[in-house]
């Protein structure tokens, strides 16, 4: 299975760490090439593409029009649904995933066609009422 992550921050580094150990092939777009190249230092095996990922050529360039799934693990809730709505409408990705800081955008991504939306408020906030109810 191929998975094309957009965005390498801490959430995605952290999900490719965990997707190449199960065996999943996976590529990388970043903005930032200097990121870019530090994390192609720490994963050999994946393939990191510099550029803007709500630009279809770019996503084009990184293969997304193989791709199982497309993960927007962008720090930007706009960037995140332009990367959805381009995989979904452009490419017909099967699979969308995204990173969603307002809880106010749920329906809007769900709308698009995205299968799972992370919201990262509303789980954090749940994290932390757990703990202090426990």
């Amino acid at each position: 299975m191929f998975v094309l992550i957009c965005g390498s921050g801490k959430v995605g580094v952290h999900l490719v760490r965990s997707l190449v150990a199960d065996g999943y092939e996976v590529a990388i777009i970043e903005r930032d090439e200097d990121i870019g190249r530090t994390v192609a230092e720490h994963f050999p095996d994946v393939c990191v593409f510099s550029g803007d990922a709500t630009e279809s050529s770019v996503l084009r360039h990184a293969g997304i029009e193989r791709a199982d799934v497309v993960v927007a693990a962008a720090g930007d809730d706009k960037d995140n649904y332009t990367i959805c709505k381009i995989a979904r409408r452009m490419f017909n990705v099967p699979r969308c995933v995204a990173r969603v800081n307002e809880p106010a955008l749920h329906d809007l991504f769900r709308a698009e066609g995205v299968g799972a939306i992370i919201n990262v408020t509303a789980m954090a906030a749940q994290a932390i009422e757990s703990a202090v109810n426990s």
